[in-house]
């Protein structure tokens, strides 16, 4: 069987980190996913780290930034950059967006628009 995990990207997370700690609580609780900080190995993990809000440094400190997955698995990512460079430099890792995700979970609750109709656009759809 082949494993899957979640990239949080550093990039996203310095951005915007509690709309990420949600998403990683969402894929760790939903799904059991082991979450990882980056898509590259060693990538400016002090600076990220830096940019964190203080009450959140530490629980990012603590997910580990970065694990080379056995050929076959799946790394599913909500960044584009991340999508890009693990199918250039890991190509034998299958790679969806958090969109798909999200889009095979029968249970999950999408916010009420009062009847109307809403889309979900995935933009990382390979070819």
């Amino acid at each position: 069987m082949s494993e899957k995990f979640f990239v949080a990207s550093c990039v996203f997370t310095g951005g915007a980190p509690a709309l990420s700690r949600k998403v990683q609580a969402y894929v760790r609780e939903r799904f059991g996913l082991p979450i990882i900080r980056c898509c590259v190995d060693k990538y400016k993990v002090a600076e990220f780290e830096a940019r964190m809000p203080d009450d959140y440094r530490e629980e990012w400190r603590a997910i580990k930034h970065f694990e080379h997955f056995p050929p076959g698995s799946t790394m599913i990512s909500i960044c584009h950059n991340c999508s890009a460079i693990f199918e250039e430099r890991h190509s034998e890792i299958f790679c969806k967006s958090i969109w798909e995700l999200i889009l095979s979970d029968e249970t999950f609750h999408y916010p009420n628009h009062h009847g109307e109709a809403i889309t979900v656009q995935d933009c990382w759809r390979p070819l």
